[in-house]
């Protein structure tokens, strides 16, 4: 009996140590919640300009036959001034029909540059590489100035009409890296596919809108931003499994501020899949954590010099992937000693029931109040989000948002799962299929 009173109180006491470090992060990263309560009551606006600026479009993909033609339609369809939009599109590690599809809209629409090549190499596959290639091309025929800036999509992106202009206004008035808002194609699917597209409206609405009006750097979301040509006149140099993350830490480093414009919209296809889901979020996991690794030293000697980049470089690492492996290894651990906890006490009630019966009651009694704190948490904040973006989701219905959004707790749970994995596992990139053959007619017509 002293013994299981000794066991009991020596768990309660880590348990205890384990959330006073929780608190004391919480403490810390409480101005994200200043930065959410921002950019509730306001955002950042640009204003309207006659400058025109000279934009190329990058595009990478890998067996993109059934959507490459619908972003190259929502280029063309664009209200900016084509004289001033260069196309450029990779057609990476290819075995379908994605290059003549590309080259046959290209002699279609002679009244639009659109530069095509191939990447064939197995050894690079990941779209880092298909950029850097890309690039490499485009400074070797053209050098980097040939256009004032680039912006970087996915092959199942669309672009609104007017994104290009919003952009332009963004860029015109002075930033080197702009993000925009990612939308999405395929909303109400299934629970997955809104589960993806409610993340990346969450990180606009509560991340990049109140950091727009601060010092702090909007968070790049993979595809749907704009770099001005003098971060690039050494190349691309970002070939990890998450290019974005990496580029995104570099700019960090180097000064650089990533402004978000939110009047300029994008849409693009989320997965629908578990499989897929938990392929892309494997890779994500891998790739912030190999990133992270890599970039916290120089983010924490930025810190320490105390000048204009300290918050810029406090929020980075706040979001790095070494952070974001101790708060799950910390959650983790937590549990399992909390379930430890519910089940030593369990049998030591005096019920006359079963010893399964005991440890069952012990691992719900200990779980169940975290379960539902944080299904609460996500299903609310789903709903927040969707019902302030209502006006932009393509054939939004409230009663599927509330539906879907009782699901939303599960993507936080697989990226607690993926990040796991990737600590143990070598993880290579994998394309992600892209079916859904939606134009920008479709979307127009939908988002009236």
């Amino acid at each position: 009996m002293i013994l299981t009173q000794a066991i009991e109180s020596g768990l309660q006491i880590f348990i205890n140590v384990l959330k006073y470090i929780g608190w004391f992060w919480s403490i810390i990263a409480f101005y994200q919640i200043i930065i959410a309560i921002i950019g509730f009551f306001t955002r950042k606006k640009f204003p309207k300009t006659d400058k025109k600026y000279t934009y190329g479009i990058l595009i990478a993909g890998r067996n993109e036959e059934k959507v490459i033609k619908n972003i190259l339609e929502s280029i063309y369809a664009q209200d900016y001034d084509r004289n001033y939009i260069k196309v450029f599109v990779c057609c990476d590690n290819c075995t379908d029909n994605t290059f003549n599809i590309v080259e046959e809209y290209k002699n279609q629409h002679k009244d639009l540059e659109i530069n095509i090549y191939e990447h064939n190499n197995p050894n690079e596959r990941t779209k880092g590489n298909a950029l850097k290639y890309m690039i490499d091309r485009i400074i070797y025929k053209y050098t980097i100035d040939y256009c004032d800036g680039y912006i970087i999509f996915d092959a199942d992106n669309i672009l609104n009409p007017d994104y290009i202009s919003r952009m332009n206004e963004a860029f015109a008035d002075g930033n080197k890296i702009v993000c925009s808002l990612r939308n999405s194609k395929n909303f109400y699917d299934n629970p997955i596919s809104f589960s993806y597209a409610t993340h990346w409206l969450d990180t606009c609405l509560c991340e990049n809108r109140g950091k727009s009006m601060t010092n702090l750097s909007s968070r790049i979301q993979g595809t749907g931003y704009l770099i001005a040509n003098e971060l690039l006149k050494d190349g691309w140099k970002y070939t990890t499994l998450t290019e974005d993350r990496q580029f995104y830490a570099d700019a960090t480093v180097e000064g650089y501020r990533v402004v978000f414009q939110e009047d300029a919209m994008f849409f693009d296809e989320q997965p629908s899949n578990l499989k897929i889901a938990f392929r892309q979020r494997i890779r994500w996991s891998r790739g912030n954590l190999e990133v992270g690794l890599k970039y916290t030293k120089k983010l924490i000697r930025n810190m320490l010099r105390f000048n204009r980049d300290f918050l810029r470089s406090f929020d980075c690492f706040m979001i790095s992937a070494p952070l974001a492996q101790e708060s799950r290894l910390r959650s983790l651990i937590s549990k399992i000693l909390t379930i430890s906890l519910g089940i030593i006490v369990a049998l030591n009630t005096n019920a006359s029931i079963s010893t399964i019966s005991k440890v069952f009651i012990g691992i719900l009694s200990a779980m169940g109040i975290s379960i539902a704190k944080g299904f609460l948490t996500m299903f609310l904040k789903s709903m927040y989000v969707n019902i302030y973006y209502h006006k932009k989701i393509r054939n939004f219905n409230i009663w599927k948002t509330i539906l879907y959004s009782i699901f939303y707790y599960h993507f936080e749970l697989i990226g607690f799962v993926t990040t796991w994995i990737t600590m143990f596992k070598k993880v290579e990139w994998k394309e992600i299929p892209h079916e859904k053959n939606i134009d920008i007619n479709d979307l127009v017509r939908d988002m009236k």
